[in-house]
């Protein structure tokens, strides 16, 4: 048999075989399989063809093999000349077959009624049902359309379109709810699945727990704060309706009260303190309890912020009343307290309500004050009580002092015992600080001093000193020397440290005096409060005589007032325990640039009241 026979019989077998397989195809589309699967098929037929193939041609040309570099094995074919050997069909049939995936983003159909198109199902199960009434119209065609042609040589197997993937689900004979556990909407159905209800063991096993606890006092402080935040919905910026409120606007206006049913009640302030840290909080010491039949601790000190009025932010308790608190200058999270029994306590708002730390015994008397002293890196905690003992601790170990200075001796020639009852640190000093006494003197104290350690004895009440401040605004001139007083003997001294008595006496009212404050600011601007519960709030640039605004703030006296640190809030206690605070206007409050040199003006021209009495 010629070449020539041989290659059209192989051209015919692969006719007929190639007859064979569209005829399985189209029993494949027939029965629905998967597109996938048809195509991974044909290329398994095609394969198998190419096998037989290429070991026909192996067995017949075993013995007779056509010479390559001849003209004898090229044959016209076609209208084209090729040889047996570049014959390879199997290799332009798998060039030729591409596999394509398209995802269903968009399901379109076209209604040939109306000609326009669906919207897509918002729901999978109602995309699987289109799915299938559309696969009815859809198959006939795939039939028709499904088409394979094979060429010799430039002849090649191609395809027509692959279906979209709705057609391609249509066919897939795989179950409904099979589909659904392999879809995201298996994991939507079991988030929606109703949880199984609590029994009422279970709930209140929940409620009181410690957990649930902080997490739903801390949860809603986030939410009352928010919700307390101002906020105008509607803000005239109107020019005119501006300058009214300018001039109708008070001087000083109670802006926000505190006092918690539980906690303040049959009790009164010991000591406030603001937040270095955060500016709206601020610190509230209360006394022991007067109801004899009360359960609750002695001791309490509450947190109070300006976002969070209808109840402390946190709430400290101890076994003993608190007559004095602050807040630590480093660690904003920490608060020091003083008791009546001599010790120190320390809370951290960061753990719970009772005390973390405390000192042992070394004051026998109540303390009455407290200061952070040192920088960041190195710092100490001094503390005096009425016994006169000065205490110097360090805030790792309050088992021990670093120090004990004993103030009960003798001072010049005399035989009085200082029995302090307030303590100041002046700004930036660490080697000094101020007492103020039950017998109205006031010393300088150097803790660090071999001798002398008592100096400069300053007279000038006649009453125990209720409070002691020195002046702390900065400006471009410097009166860090100043410092007011306030006694129980109804005035208020402003001294200079160069001087033992006092450069001017400010009288104002037969009541008193509980304690005194410099604004943090305004050069000469200072307020005070008395036993009648006013609020007094002085400028001695303007008038030494009368105070600028005296107003009644509370039913009861006062015992301490702070001032904020913008300087435009000032905050007191009273002894029924209600803390308020006041917001002062920006005309008083912001200092203006001539102040300071009116200040400066009236500081030369104070002379101290006892010249000769003075020491140097």
């Amino acid at each position: 048999m010629s070449i020539s026979e041989e290659r059209e019989r192989r051209l015919e077998e692969i006719k007929r075989k190639k007859e064979l397989l569209e005829k399985k195809r189209r029993a494949t589309n027939n029965r629905k399989r998967n597109p996938r699967t048809n195509r991974r098929r044909t290329k398994e037929s095609l394969n198998s063809l190419y096998e037989d193939y290429v070991q026909d041609n192996t067995n017949n040309t075993k013995n007779e093999t056509p010479n390559l570099s001849s003209n004898k094995g090229k044959e016209s074919i076609g209208g084209f000349e090729e040889t047996i050997f570049s014959y390879s069909p199997l290799l332009t049939i798998q060039q030729s077959i591409e596999s394509y995936d398209i995802q269903p983003n968009i399901i379109e159909k076209i209604n040939q009624e109306t000609q326009t198109k669906n919207e897509e199902p918002n729901d999978l199960e109602e995309q699987f049902i289109s799915q299938q009434s559309f696969s009815g119209k859809t198959n006939d065609l795939n039939q028709d359309q499904t088409q394979t042609e094979i060429e010799t040589g430039t002849e090649t197997i191609t395809q027509l379109e692959e279906q979209p993937e709705i057609v391609k689900l249509t066919q897939n004979e795989i179950d409904f709810k099979n589909y659904l556990q392999l879809s995201p909407l298996q994991d939507l159905k079991e988030e929606l699945v109703e949880p199984e209800k609590l029994s009422k063991k279970d709930k209140n096993q929940i409620l009181n727990s410690s957990v649930f606890h902080r997490f739903f006092d801390y949860g809603s402080r986030i939410v009352e704060r928010v919700l307390n935040e101002p906020f105008e919905t509607f803000n005239n910026v109107s020019e005119s309706t501006h300058e009214e409120d300018e001039i109708t606007k008070p001087l000083l206006s109670k802006k926000i009260s505190f006092y918690d049913e539980k906690w303040s009640k049959n009790r009164s302030i010991t000591d406030l303190n603001w937040s270095l840290k955060h500016p709206e909080l601020m610190l509230a010491s209360y006394s022991k309890t007067y109801d004899k039949n009360s359960d609750e601790p002695e001791g309490v000190i509450l947190l109070w912020s300006l976002t969070l009025p209808t109840r402390p932010e946190f709430v400290f308790t101890c076994q003993s009343q608190i007559t004095t608190a602050i807040f630590s200058t480093f660690q904003p999270s920490i608060v020091i307290g003083g008791t009546n029994s001599g010790k120190i306590l320390v809370w951290d708002s960061r753990k719970k309500e009772t005390p973390v730390m405390r000192s042992s015994q070394k004051h026998t008397h109540p303390i009455y004050g407290l200061s952070i002293v040192g920088s960041e890196n190195e710092h100490s905690l001094v503390s005096i009580s009425n016994d006169g003992r000065v205490c110097i601790w360090s805030l790792d170990n309050l088992n021990t002092p670093i120090k004990i200075l004993d103030l009960g001796q003798k001072i010049q020639k005399q035989t009085n015992l200082i029995s302090p009852t307030t303590m100041f640190f002046p700004e930036n000093e660490i080697t000094s600080f101020f007492v103020g006494c039950e017998n109205g003197s006031i010393f300088s104290v150097f803790p660090h001093s071999k001798k002398d350690k008592l100096r400069n004895e300053y007279k000038g009440h006649t009453g125990p000193i209720t409070g002691i401040d020195f002046h702390r605004a900065k400006g471009e001139i410097n009166f860090s020397d100043l410092y007011l007083t306030s006694s129980v003997d109804w005035s208020i001294n402003l001294w200079s440290k160069s001087t033992t008595s006092p450069l001017l006496t400010f009288e104002e009212s037969n009541e008193y005096i509980y304690d005194v404050k410099w604004s943090p600011i305004h050069p000469s601007l200072f307020s005070s409060v008395n036993g009648r519960g006013e609020l007094f709030v002085w400028d001695f640039n303007r008038d030494n005589e009368e105070p600028l605004i005296k107003i009644k703030a509370s039913e009861s006296a006062i015992n301490k007032i702070r001032w904020s640190q913008d300087g435009k809030k000032i905050i007191i206690g009273d002894s029924e325990a209600m803390v308020e605070v006041f917001e002062l206007s920006e005309d008083i409050a912001i200092p203006k640039k001539d102040d300071w040199t009116r200040m400066q003006e009236k500081r030369i021209n104070l002379r101290p009241i006892n010249q000769k009495e003075d020491q140097y």
